[in-house]
């Protein structure tokens, strides 16, 4: 039925991971969507010339209803690129076609490759998410600050991990610290996004408190 749908000019969306998660991380592909696509290039002597674009969504919050979702949309990916490599081996161009299409998405997503100290990335980016609302970049939204800061942040870590472990394990327990303090205290993370008020607003909050 998909390659009857291709075959009449249309396009699909498939969800390749298979279902979804609140996970920072791009899961396992599954390779239907290879299958499909070298189905049809097969079909019709690979003159389709099918593109498969990759697509990488971003929420501002995940569980919060009317939050903000951001689309990325990456360069196409032409089937007709793995034509010899089909001919010779399916199995292995179903593979690449996979693979390059996951290493793709994963450049538009926020994505934590690491997953023993994944708890630990996602921390890290939820304190600083609480920091950008105070800090004034007028060219960007707030929500692309998001997710280009946590791109930012979590290559950084990543590289710290694999270059300076001792420095990486000392901040690893300074956030340990901090998260378990926060989690004691009456204050959360939202504590930390609320800017300072202005003078205008003190002295009108002073007048109604006297």
């Amino acid at each position: 039925r998909t390659v009857d749908v291709i075959n009449a000019g249309n396009g699909r969306v498939i969800l390749r991971e298979g279902n979804h998660e609140d996970v920072l991380r791009l899961r396992e592909l599954k390779k239907g969507f290879a299958r499909i696509a070298f189905r049809t290039e097969e079909e019709n002597n690979f003159s389709m010339n099918i593109q498969i674009v990759p697509i990488g969504l971003f929420y501002t919050d995940y569980e919060k209803f009317r939050s903000t979702l951001i689309i990325h949309f990456g360069a196409p990916i032409a089937v007709a690129d793995f034509y010899h490599l089909y001919k010779e081996n399916r199995a292995i161009a179903i593979t690449q076609l996979k693979d390059h299409l996951s290493d793709a998405i994963k450049a538009l997503i926020i994505h934590i490759e690491s997953e023993d100290n994944y708890e630990l990335f996602k921390e890290i980016c939820k304190f600083r998410d609480a920091q950008l609302f105070a800090e004034k970049q007028p060219k960007l939204k707030l929500e692309e600050r998001q997710f280009f800061a946590k791109k930012e942040l979590i290559t950084g870590l990543e590289n710290a991990n694999k270059k300076k472990p001792e420095q990486f394990f000392l901040l690893k327990d300074d956030i340990d610290q901090f998260s378990s303090l926060i989690n004691k205290s009456v204050f959360d993370y939202q504590t930390f996004e609320k800017e300072p008020p202005s003078f205008v607003t003190l002295f009108f909050h002073s007048l109604t408190i006297l």
